[in-house]
């Protein structure tokens, strides 16, 4: 049983438009017969049936279908109500063409829940045998005629064993002969069931409706039974079983079309019955992915500061910035407990290593920019080749600063490829013009230092004896020197133990004590024995005790390590300190309102601030192509949707639930996502690593698993988004708007 009471539907409500569809209508239909109701096109009739079978909302009113109330409900439980309880005709058949007469039938049995496959063939051949449609059950519905296809409109109604029929102008679209043979199957099925029909055709309604509703401007001005109706007519048809179809009914329930497997496998069936067009359309989605994966590259790249593209100094040091080192608070500094030692000036020094393999290369020198860092300050458990340090003059160098090298192509060519090769080679500390200069003048050096292993501390840095830097230092560093004193008033001090085996003392002694200097023997005439010199070390002047010979024509003036150590003080603005607390270090300088900072971070900020204009070039471009992607497959998506709005509307009207309608349409995004989209991630991450290889894009891009993983996220939610989002849209609408406003004769 039907029910309406003072049922009320505007369309363009309280607009000058106003449409009043229904009038207060209050009607009652029983469980049996042929109801047909008549009026004049626009009179309200097509709207009273669709609030009648939940297709269309009322503004006011109530409905019952049996003894539920299906106004004022939530959609979910009126899609439940209709789904088991009402079939729908349409003038316009609403086939969904893609599919075959028997998938069009049999869709509506999933959506009942109905499994087996025995239960289902037997079901559907019965109907279409009723409405003879058997022979074409295999044929796809878009080949049908009119006349076929509101026969399979109606076995798809009535295959369920539904309480009521709606019809909607079931003979609109048909020629007499077919609209005489549908009127006789509507006849003969509302001999068990309530079919409600909209027509027209008042000769048609008079010769088969039982009882006629005539209405004009959505008022019922005529409600009687029709006495003249021909009971007797059925629809002669001896090759299926009515009580199959008309009486037996089955367990139904409001079940869901698809799980996460059939939801793929559909979308995947789906996308391959795509049209030749809409398949190269795909091809759109498979450039965009591919973009999407250089526009996150690039940005990941550019943002991505590695170390190697900045950091030239190991990664501990601490900047203290001084405008004149004083010699008192640098001996008090160092005594503090948080710092392990420290440098006057930095802790950056160039050493040489020469390659004399070949004859051809015997000349040949590479440089190594290095940070001096104390030997101790690694273990064995860090060398990833050769060994730990057991002399003075052995080093360990990091893998940093021998790729760096390796990298040139000057080195390839001194027949110098892996690290193995550098393993007991020597190197000499200052850089090769340096070394050139000291060994061309007879300068004071150093013994060359011999690599005996590697480590990988991620930091340009070589590990040696904390008991050569002063030396290092001061020797080395003259090329660089940054004096808070005029230089020409300096007069550069040398270690004399460094020379101890190579000079011999003629008159005096040698310089044990601090602020003691010796000087060559041909300089005697310009310095007096035991006598001052104007040049001082920490506010001391120096004082001559020794006159010196050398075998070796060395000019230079010696002292001990610490006056050494004191001048050098001096002459260095800035202190780099190792830290054996960095927060403690941090806090006690700027406690003090001294300026300290990480090396690490201070060279980074200042790559970062150059770099900047380029970072937010290619981020900017790099952005534009991200969204120039995103919107191709925004449109593709969309384009997609346009064309399927008819469907979901026809998929509504059936009785199909929302969520099947969206795992319908999630299953068709996330095949192309899974089968077109990640393919072109896939291509192009390879593509990428390759050339994030070459030096041109060392620094440009990055490929890493970050990047596919950021692809990955970005196109499967952003297809997911914009395909579900139209359908989110048009699913808020009724059944009968979407329809409505995608009718296609």
């Amino acid at each position: 049983m039907v029910k309406l009471e003072k049922v009320e539907k505007y369309f363009n409500r309280y607009k000058s438009n106003q449409i009043h569809a229904i009038n207060s209508t209050t009607l009652k239909f029983e469980n049996t017969g042929l109801v047909a109701i008549l009026g004049n096109s626009g009179s309200g009739k097509t709207t009273l049936l669709n609030v009648i079978g939940g297709l269309d909302k009322p503004d006011k009113g109530k409905i019952y279908i049996g003894d539920k109330k299906i106004t004022n409900i939530r959609n979910s439980k009126l899609d439940k109500i209709r789904n088991l309880n009402v079939g729908y005709v349409f003038q316009n058949y609403y086939l969904l063409n893609h599919l075959t007469v028997f998938e069009n039938v049999s869709l509506v049995l999933r959506m009942l829940g109905v499994k087996k496959k025995e239960e289902i063939n037997e079901r559907v051949n019965n109907v279409l045998k009723m409405v003879g449609m058997y022979p074409y059950k295999n044929r796809l519905s878009s080949m049908l005629s009119g006349g076929q296809k509101q026969r399979v409109a109606i076995a798809r109604a009535i295959v369920k064993n539904p309480n009521i029929i709606i019809a909607d102008e079931p003979t609109g679209n048909l020629d007499s002969k077919n609209s005489i043979e549908i009127m006789e199957i509507l006849k003969t099925i509302s001999k068990k069931k309530l079919v409600i029909l909209v027509t027209h055709e008042q000769k048609l309604a008079d010769m088969y409706a039982s009882r006629i509703i005539k209405i004009v401007d959505g008022k019922v001005v005529s409600d009687e039974n029709n006495s003249n109706a021909h009971e007797n007519i059925s629809y002669e048809n001896k090759n299926y079983n009515e009580e199959s179809i008309l009486n037996k009914d089955f367990n139904k329930r409001n079940a869901s079309l698809y799980n996460p497997i059939n939801m793929i496998t559909s979308g995947v069936k789906r996308i391959c019955n795509y049209s030749i067009l809409k398949k190269i359309l795909l091809i759109g989605f498979l450039i965009s992915a591919m973009s999407i994966v250089y526009s996150v590259s690039s940005i990941l790249g550019i943002i991505n500061v590695k170390d190697e593209q900045f950091v030239t100094t190991n990664k501990n040091y601490l900047k203290l910035t001084t405008t004149r080192n004083n010699v008192t608070d640098y001996l008090k500094y160092e005594k503090l407990p948080f710092i392990k030692y420290m440098l006057p000036g930095d802790s950056n020094l160039d050493f040489t290593m020469p390659c004399p393999d070949y004859y051809q290369t015997t000349s040949a020198k590479i440089t190594l920019h290095t940070s001096v860092v104390d030997s101790k300050e690694i273990t064995n458990s860090d060398i990833i080749m050769g060994e730990m340090p057991k002399k003075n003059t052995e080093v360990v160098l990091d893998k940093m600063i021998i790729d760096d090298i390796l990298e040139k192509s000057t080195t390839k060519n001194l027949g110098i490829t892996n690290y193995e090769e550098l393993i007991g080679r020597e190197i000499l500390a200052g850089d090769e013009y340096l070394v050139d200069s000291m060994e061309s003048r007879n300068q004071t050096t150093l013994p060359a230092f011999k690599i005996v292993g590697i480590v990988d501390k991620k930091s340009p840095s070589i590990y040696l004896a904390k008991d050569n830097f002063i030396n290092l230092f001061s020797i080395y560093k003259i090329d660089e020197q940054d004096y808070s004193r005029p230089p020409e008033s300096t007069i550069n001090l040398v270690d004399y133990k460094l020379v101890e085996d190579e000079i011999e003392i003629v008159e005096g002694s040698l310089p044990v004590n601090d602020y003691e200097i010796i000087v060559s023997n041909q300089y005697k005439d310009q310095f007096e024995l035991d006598e001052t010199i104007e040049q001082t070390v920490n506010g001391k002047e120096l004082k001559v005790v020794g006159y010196y010979e050398s075998s070796t024509e060395k000019d230079e003036n010696y002292s001990n390590e610490n006056t050494i150590k004191y001048q050098y003080i001096e002459e260095r603005n800035n202190i780099a300190i190792y830290p054996e607390n960095s927060e403690e270090a941090m806090k006690y300088f700027s406690d003090k309102d001294i300026k300290i900072e990480s090396v690490y971070e201070k060279d980074r900020n200042e790559y970062i601030a150059k770099m900047k204009p380029q970072i937010i070039a290619t981020i900017a471009v790099s952005g534009v192509i991200l969204l120039i992607s995103l919107l191709e497959i925004f449109l593709l998506i969309r384009s997609s949707f346009l064309s399927r709005k008819k469907e979901v509307g026809i998929l509504r009207a059936i009785g199909v639930k929302k969520t099947d309608i969206y795992k319908m349409f999630l299953g068709e995004i996330l095949s192309i996502s899974i089968f077109i989209s990640l393919p072109g991630i896939l291509i192009m991450s390879f593509i990428v690593n390759k050339l994030a290889a070459t030096s041109f894009f060392l620094d440009k891009l990055v490929m890493n698993s970050l990047v596919i993983i950021i692809s990955i996220v970005i196109v499967f939610v952003f297809n997911i988004l914009i395909g579900l989002l139209p359908v989110h849209h048009t699913l808020r609408k009724r059944p009968a708007q979407i329809l409505t406003e995608n009718s296609v004769d």
